[in-house]
C-alpha cells in the first residue's frame, strides 16, 4: 500500500450538516458515509486544507464494482478534480493506494494515477510505503 501527499503549493472546517454524519466533540472530526463526489459537491472550491482519502482498489470487494482499469481511471480523475476544486491553495491531498490485480500481474495504482496528479498541475511532495508483518501470504507470488 502505498500513500501518496500532494500539495498545490484546523485540517477541515465545519461543513454542511446531514443526517449521516457521526461527529466526536473531543476531536471536532466528521465522519459521513455518502458518495464523494456527492459530498464533496456541498462544499464551495478551496474549502479544505487537507484530504485523506483511500479511494477502492477496482478489486471487485463488496463495497465496489470491478471495472477496466481505463473506466476506474476515468472515474478516478473525476474524483481527483473534485478533490482539488474543494482543496485549498496551501493544502494538502493523501491519497492511499493499493494495486490493482489483473490476471495474475500487479499494476501499483500510484504509478497509473500519478499522471492524473501531475495533469491538474499538483506536486508530489512525499510517498510513504506501508510494510505489514501479518499480512496474509500471497499463494501465487512472492509475499
Amino acid at each position: 500500500m502505498v500513500t501518496e501527499i500532494m500539495t498545490r503549493e484546523s485540517l477541515i472546517p465545519d461543513g454542511p450538516k446531514n443526517s449521516n454524519v457521526n461527529s466526536s466533540k473531543n476531536t471536532g472530526a466528521k465522519v459521513e458515509c455518502v458518495d464523494n463526489l456527492d459530498f464533496m459537491a456541498k462544499f464551495p472550491p478551496s474549502h479544505f486544507k487537507l484530504i485523506v482519502t483511500s479511494p477502492p482498489y477496482n478489486l471487485g470487494k463488496e463495497y465496489e464494482s470491478r471495472t477496466s482499469l481505463d473506466d476506474y481511471l476515468k472515474q478516478q480523475e473525476k474524483v481527483i478534480a473534485e478533490c482539488i476544486r474543494v482543496l485549498h491553495p496551501q493544502g494538502s491531498l493523501c491519497w492511499q493506494v493499493g494495486n490493482y490485480v489483473w490476471n495474475g500481474e500487479i499494476i501499483p495504482l500510484d504509478t497509473v494515477l500519478y499522471p492524473i496528479f501531475r495533469q491538474q498541475k499538483l506536486k508530489l511532495r512525499n510517498r510513504i510505503a506501508w510494510h505489514f508483518g501479518h499480512e496474509l501470504h500471497c499463494s501465487r507470488r512472492l509475499s
